[in-house]
Order: C-alpha cells, then structure tokens, then sequence
C-alpha cells in the first residue's frame, strides 16, 4: 500500500506554475497504482481536509485586487486542498499551530484538481467512474470539533 504523504510529497506553492507541476507530480505517482492504492489516497485526502475544516482557517479573508472578501465554501475547499498538496510538513504545522494557512486562500494557488485526480486514474483503469465511500465528510463545517465556539 502506498502511503498518502508519499504521493503528494513536499511541494512549495508560491504560483500557479507551481501548483501546476506539484498536480502533475502527484498525477504521475497515482497513474501506476492500483485501484484499491487509489481508493486509499482519496481516504487520506478526505482524511486531511476534514481535519483542516476549522473555523479559524474558514474566517481567513481573501484579498482579491482591492478588495477583501470572505472565503466561499468553495474557495476554503480548494485552499484545503492546497494546504495538502504543500505537503505533510506544511499540513501538520498549519494543524499544530494554527498559522500559516493564509497564502493557500489566495485563488491562483487554490487546488482543486486534487479532487479529481485519483478520481481520474481511477476511471481510466476500469472504464467507469469511482464510486467512493466518504469515510470524512469535506463539505465545511463537517467537522464539528473544527467549529466548535469553545
């Protein structure tokens, strides 16, 4: 079995170039694996983005040109995602100190194409799409320690 932090390694996410080729790298190391190996990645992907839905993380403003807006549920998904794709180290960092998740609002660096990719391994390899048990819920608020008021 393939480990879920292996496949997304480190990646250092400053552009949209840079998320690009972090994508494509993590899109390589999917497309020899095998189904259940896919179907695992998903698990710790949803694993990981459930644990990142945090009200701290969701109330980070984004600064688009002059303005400064609240996140959309999508736009702090996709943040998430790039939270991830940073990599284990930037993740747990994020998670142990509650700081450093605000250059991932920024929307040239959001990832959501990381949804999709072992989605798209997936179906390539067996002719039909993945039908994946959510074993985390990643809708925001989904976490119900992330949002607790205490």
């Amino acid at each position: 079995m393939t480990e879920f932090w292996d496949i997304i390694g480190e990646n250092t996410l400053r552009t949209e170039a840079d998320v690009d080729a972090a994508l494509a790298r993590v899109s390589a190391r999917l497309a020899p694996l095998p189904t259940y190996d896919l179907l695992n990645f998903v698990d710790g992907l949803h694993e990981a983005l459930f644990r990142l839905d945090r009200r701290q993380f969701a109330e980070i403003p984004v600064f688009v040109r002059d303005l400064v807006i609240p996140q959309s549920e999508d736009g702090f998904q996709y943040a998430r995602c790039a939270c991830v794709l940073a990599g284990r180290r930037v993740f747990e960092e994020v998670l142990a100190t509650g700081e450093g998740f605000e250059p991932f609002t920024v929307p040239e660096l959001q990832s959501e194409r990381l949804l999709y990719l072992a989605g798209e391994h997936y179906e390539a390899k067996m002719g039909f799409p993945m039908e994946h048990r959510r074993t985390f819920p990643i809708d925001m608020m989904s976490n119900p320690d992330g949002w607790d008021s205490h």
